[in-house]
């Protein structure tokens, strides 16, 4: 009688997937030859999903509304910025889904890939110049770079200086980190990275000074840099069809 009413309520709510969707996706959607980039970031819990979607040249990424999830289909609405609700009705299979996408009687192809973010597996730690040392300098350089196919790090840039040959170290340090490549489906792709490298001089007994430098576990979205400790962070963007200048943090972790 029970497994009678268990197969019976399994059947009736339907909302169990057979994949796991969260994550960061992204792709296009296809109309009349015209492809518009897309990202979407799903959060997934049972049958619950929750998310947002964001086109390229949009201010900001919009919630997805109304979501449906039964077994490997996904069924949302989006409002656009005249308040029109766009109805999306996608599948999954692995590390792809693909649909479409209507707003009336237009419509519109979808495609999109699961990305996952570049994998921290080697760190070293930067050190202090001498000089630096001695003028007791504290702070942080901020490094942009790209994680290449191969998890290498190429095209490193200075967007934060701090000076005294910091800049430097800072190179130095981020240059030597690998990283387990990241994935846009089933292919190796160059993720975009920023690294906050932080130099903090730590007073010791005696009020002699011994050089401190730290490029700590790497996270996302935010720089932590908490007086008399070291940290690092390190946000990763997937490249995409995006430019630099418009791109937005992937919400995934990087694990060390």
């Amino acid at each position: 009688m029970v497994k009678t009413i268990l197969c019976l309520m399994l059947t009736s709510t339907g909302v169990f997937s057979a994949v796991d969707l969260s994550g960061h996706w992204s792709g296009f959607a296809d109309r009349g030859g015209r492809k518009i980039p897309l990202i979407v970031t799903l959060t997934q819990s049972g049958g619950m999903i929750s998310g947002t979607i964001r086109s390229d040249g949009a201010q900001a990424a919009a919630p997805i509304e109304n979501p449906t999830l039964h077994s490997d289909q996904l069924e949302f609405e989006v409002h656009d910025r005249e308040g029109y609700a766009m109805r999306f009705d996608l599948v999954a299979a692995g590390t792809r889904m693909t649909g479409k996408a209507a707003l009336g009687d237009l419509s519109g192809r979808i495609e999109l890939v699961k990305e996952v973010a570049p994998v921290l597996i080697h760190k070293e730690e930067p050190e202090y110049t001498g000089a630096a040392l001695q003028a007791h300098l504290q702070g942080t350089v901020i490094l942009s770079a790209q994680i290449g196919p191969q998890g290498q790090i190429t095209d490193i840039r200075v967007t934060q200086e701090l000076g005294m040959g910091l800049d430097e170290k800072a190179i130095e340090c981020v240059k030597r980190w690998k990283f387990k490549p990241g994935y846009k489906g089933d292919q190796p792709a160059a993720f975009y990275a920023t690294f906050a490298v932080n130099f903090v001089a730590r007073p010791q007994a005696g009020r002699h000074w011994n050089r401190y430098a730290g490029c700590g576990r790497p996270i996302t979205h935010r720089t932590v840099s908490r007086a008399m400790r070291s940290s690092s962070s390190v946000g990763i963007t997937q490249t995409g069809n995006f430019e630099p200048s418009t791109l937005i943090s992937a919400d995934l972790p990087l694990v060390f």
